[in-house]
């Protein structure tokens, strides 16, 4: 293993998970860390940089989903191969479009608590497991039926502020976070996998359980980078689907 002298990150505008997956991915680039490679540990990792074990998992999950890099749970976090079987593809668009056509999904309120929270979740927050976060349910519907089963977790700082009788009408449920929280949306990142529906999601979509559906994942950030709000949602195979539109450059051949 190589080892690891790194230079303190800086307190800012740019989170420091964000700042050590960029230092990582960089020195990946570069072949500091070769494919197949063991990168440090997040106790090594998190020394080197003078941040928590917490900021480096969240910056070990973000190059794990962008297939840079294979975690093993109880083993370690592996430089990816080239020939590595999940190909990711990374594409830029507008969130404001984007958040424009899920207005046309209507939201059905189903739950509104606070629970305890996946591992993966609270760590995408800053926060230690077993902790508790505010989660919402609701199933989506268009003219032709339930399209989407989704749960919601939002930033501890939201706990008090958000009701269901918030839930009006079309609105996506991040511009109702917006308004409560007083921030507003700097960018939002998307991981779109397949999957196949539990008992519960086939219930709300009518679908039977095991049917192959489409599972994303959206983070919310504000300008300021903070994370607000993680929506995990399930589709109804039938009713929904995912279109993006690639234009030519000025200098494509």
């Amino acid at each position: 293993m190589n080892n690891l002298s790194a230079s303190k990150l800086e307190v800012g505008p740019v989170p420091l998970y964000h700042q050590l997956e960029q230092d990582l991915k960089a020195r990946i680039a570069s072949g500091e860390y070769a494919a197949g490679s063991m990168l440090p540990t997040e106790e090594q990792i998190g020394q080197a940089y003078g941040v928590s074990r917490i900021t480096v998992r969240r910056a070990l999950e973000t190059l794990d989903v962008q297939g840079l890099i294979r975690r093993r749970r109880g083993v370690g976090s592996f430089v990816a191969s080239p020939s590595s079987p999940v190909h990711a593809v990374h594409l830029t668009g507008s969130l404001d479009a984007f958040l424009l056509t899920a207005s046309e999904l209507e939201p059905i309120f189903v739950s509104l608590d606070q629970r305890l929270a996946p591992e993966d979740v609270l760590a995408e927050f800053g926060l230690e497991p077993g902790g508790k976060l505010l989660r919402l349910e609701v199933v989506s519907r268009t003219r032709e039926g339930p399209t989407a089963h989704s749960e919601f977790f939002f930033t501890p700082a939201l706990i008090g502020k958000f009701a269901a009788e918030d839930i009006v009408g079309s609105e996506p449920i991040v511009r109702i976070v917006e308004r409560k929280l007083g921030v507003r949306l700097g960018r939002a990142s998307q991981t779109i996998t397949p999957d196949k529906a539990t008992g519960r999601t086939a219930d709300f979509l009518g679908i039977v359980e095991g049917t192959p559906v489409l599972y994303a994942q959206r983070n919310y950030y504000t300008t300021t980078g903070e994370l607000v709000e993680i929506a995990r949602q399930r589709y109804h195979p039938e009713r929904y689907r995912y279109e993006v539109e690639l234009k030519a450059g000025l200098h494509s051949v």
